[in-house]
């Protein structure tokens, strides 16, 4: 690569708010089904609500034994009981937009459960994505969580993963980027999809490395949450956490209230600044933030909204001289990040991970969020679907300018308004079990109002639209055989024409297992900063000088082939192993190059090549059944540019390994994360780490459980962005109700 067109560190000052799953069968797992009618609720019974309605047992299952204590323990062989009741095999929704059995999407696959979420020590959505295989998560500065698949890691001003909430886009206009932080309360989510690999047949532009569908609790369905469930957190980085989640039938009426607040020091990272070869931590990361949704559903319609807002420090500070005067930060100026002197030795602990002038610069984030879905039986094996979307992201940065490092700082404000719209409607029609097919269409509108984001025009709001029509065959001639093929047609304002296809085969050798192999072709969009950012005017000392848009970019494309398959038993112990391998090529691909000292822009850099494997393997109950349930994954990816220079944020080598135990008055999760060593995108060596989370809990009378839960219990010391430490060790103590 020539020096020209090195690619540089984006700091994250820019970075705008980011806004930024399976469904099973409706019987409860057997091990964890209550022994009460099917058809008798909580409030009938006088009991305490429970957070689920209890489900029958299936008609293969034994009568559970009861004890003296009154807690039923099962004394079964699981020989004597059906795959599907022993595997609860999931029925996905995100890759078709038609439900499916797990062994038979299309796509890889990976369910995060409600039972997974409560018994994994974490805070934050980007945590539990990180423990799926081929899912990359780094945490930057101004608490953000940059979500990548398959070496296709998300950046500063961009992402190419989609988020859907409920099946609706909610990725933000201006970056493209997605929520993965403190905005996206776990408390209300009752499952996540993660699909890896490129979704745009069916979401269009954005489903670029992969999807992910974050689907709420809601009080009627296949899988209704009836009851509350809340809980008080406190613990290490001065955090403390309340939040409370309750579903109940008003008559026909469903409804489904949620809310949290959160404060905290930590435990994001803080900045460490390079001046002349000597560290500097700065720490100004404090975090007040505070959600709340509401859903209603009625007999095939559900409407659902939301908001959260919060105000988090940004880590960063100049150094000064003994007069208290500022100093210029000599890791500011790029080209010395790299090959400035007394920098290399030091630059996994001092690379500069700031770009903001004073310790106490803040942002404000004010995210809303509404929703309405129907779906309307039209005739035998025919549904239509129609929905619509609304999203609004408001962000203002309080901070300080000055020119040239003298005389005394004065306040400005960087303030940026994104709003996303959007309706659908598609049918699906079911010929018996031969032939299910998809048609529907789209259209969506975005724009941005942003400080720094201005069109080639002088226009400072910055509009686009989108129309698309997306069609999907699934052909099934005999039961061990299917046959996909669709695709999409998107037009856009700014690009014009998009036509993304997939076709695909699966074969079932066995009920519960398959084997799949499809190609499949995506695009994302460049987003408005990639395209707008208006270049540094000499005013304001941060990442934002070193940036400019660019509205010649054009859209990137990838062309993936992919094989995998699934295999699960029963006995003797329930058991699920999955594996995928694939291989990709992408045109176009976006990066950032320096155009002059101090300045960086977008460019096409050109193609990229991507390979890897993916593997998982889960032994034990599923869901919230009592018992050991113990899970791996390993992913091996290899993504390099077209000189063979490996992709930024790109680790060669990811695994995560648990163990989860619940019984009727304790549980426990263990979970260990490897992550190899990667390279920064100023071309410096991450170190690889090990980190290990512990979770216990502890009933303490009916559903209220005691938790403690220790992050990093080795207190590594490790970086997911250069310049960036993660968290030292974390201990947090829980009271929550209605848990499991």
């Amino acid at each position: 690569m020539t020096e020209a067109r090195r690619p540089l560190i984006v700091c994250l000052l820019c970075a705008a708010p980011l806004a930024g799953a399976a469904e099973t069968p409706g019987g409860a797992d057997v091990a964890s089904a209550a022994v009460v009618p099917a058809d008798t609720l909580p409030a009938e019974t006088g009991t305490t609500a429970a957070p689920q309605r209890p489900e029958p047992l299936p008609a293969s299952t034994p009568a559970p034994a009861i004890e003296a204590g009154g807690d039923a323990t099962l004394t079964m062989d699981f020989k004597d009981i059906s795959l599907e009741a022993i595997l609860e095999e999931a029925v996905v929704t995100t890759g078709s937009r038609s439900k499916k059995k797990l062994s038979r999407a299309l796509s890889a696959i990976t369910v995060i459960d409600r039972a997974q979420i409560e018994a994994l020590p974490y805070l934050y959505l980007g945590d539990l994505l990180a423990t799926v295989a081929g899912v990359d998560v780094r945490w930057g500065p101004m608490q953000a969580a940059y979500v990548g698949m398959r070496g296709l890691g998300g950046t500063t001003l961009s992402s190419r993963v989609l988020m859907l909430w409920n099946g609706q886009p909610r990725n933000a206009p201006l970056t493209g980027g997605l929520s993965a932080g403190h905005f996206v309360p776990l408390v209300d989510i009752e499952r996540i999809e993660v699909i890896r690999g490129p979704g745009s047949s069916m979401y269009g532009a954005n489903a670029f490395a992969g999807v992910v569908n974050v689907i709420t609790r809601k009080p009627e369905g296949e899988k209704p949450f009836i009851g509350t469930t809340a809980s008080v957190l406190a613990g290490s980085f001065g955090t403390s956490r309340v939040q409370a989640a309750t579903g109940q039938m008003l008559g026909p009426v469903g409804v489904d209230v949620s809310v949290e607040g959160l404060q905290t020091d930590g435990p994001f990272p803080t900045a460490v600044l390079n001046q002349g070869g000597r560290a500097l931590t700065v720490k100004n990361d404090g975090l007040q933030s505070g959600a709340a949704s509401l859903a209603l559903s009625y007999r095939g319609l559900t409407v659902t909204g939301g908001i959260a807002g919060g105000r988090r420090g940004l880590p960063g500070q100049f150094p000064t001289d003994a007069q208290g005067d500022l100093q210029a930060c000599s890791s500011c100026h790029m080209s010395q990040l790299t090959h400035g002197a007394g920098v290399a030795h030091v630059a996994e602990e001092t690379a500069c991970g700031s770009c903001h002038v004073k310790p106490d610069d803040h942002q404000h984030q004010l995210e809303g969020y509404a929703g309405a879905a129907y779906t309307l039986p039209l005739t035998q094996g025919l549904e239509a679907q129609l929905s619509a979307f609304y999203g609004e992201w408001r962000s203002r940065y309080d901070l300080w300018k000055n020119t040239m490092f003298s005389g005394a700082p004065v306040p400005q404000e960087l303030e940026s308004r994104q709003r996303a719209l959007g309706v659908e409607a598609h049918v699906t029609h079911t010929w018996s079990d031969l032939n299910n097919a998809v048609i529907g269409v789209e259209a969506r509108r975005q724009a941005v109002g942003a400080s720094r984001v201005r069109a080639p025009d002088g226009d400072t709001t910055i509009k686009e639209s989108d129309l698309s029509v997306f069609v999907e065959d699934d052909l099934t001639p005999w039961h061990w055989l299917s046959l996909t093929a669709g695709g999409r047609l998107d037009w856009s304002t700014i690009y014009g024409t998009a036509i993304a296809p997939r076709g695909g085969i699966v074969f079932v050798p066995a009920e519960g297992s398959s084997i799949r192999a499809t190609a499949t072709r995506a695009f994302r969009n460049p987003n408005f900063n990639e395209l707008y950012l208006m270049k540094h005017d000499g005013s304001y000392q941060g990442s934002l000088a070193h940036l400019e848009g660019n509205p010649e970019l054009e859209p990137e494309w990838i062309t993936t082939y992919e094989v995998g398959g699934t295999y699960q038993s029963a006995a003797p112990l329930p058991l699920r192993v999955s594996a995928s391998a694939y291989y990709f090529t992408v045109d176009r691909l976006v990066s950032f190059f320096e155009t002059g000292p101090h300045t960086a822009m977008p460019m096409q850099a050109g193609d990229a090549t991507g390979k890897g494997v993916e593997v998982e393997g889960e032994v034990g109950p599923q869901g919230a059944a009592h018992g050991v349930r113990g899970f791996v994954n390993y992913a091996y990816q290899d993504v390099r540019d077209r000189e063979g220079l490996p992709l930024p944020y790109a680790p060669p080598a990811k695994a995560n390994a648990g163990v989860r135990l619940h019984l009727d008055s304790i549980g426990a999760t263990v979970r260990a994360r490897y992550v190899d060593a990667r390279l920064d995108m100023s071309g410096v060596e991450l170190p690889a780490f090990v980190t290990l989370d512990l979770l216990a809990r502890l009933r303490l009378v009916d559903e209220l459980w005691l938790s403690l839960w220790v992050t990093n219990l080795g207190d590594q010391v490790y970086q997911d962005s250069i310049g960036i430490p993660a968290a030292r060790r974390g201990m947090f103590v829980s009271l929550s109700y209605g848990a499991f």
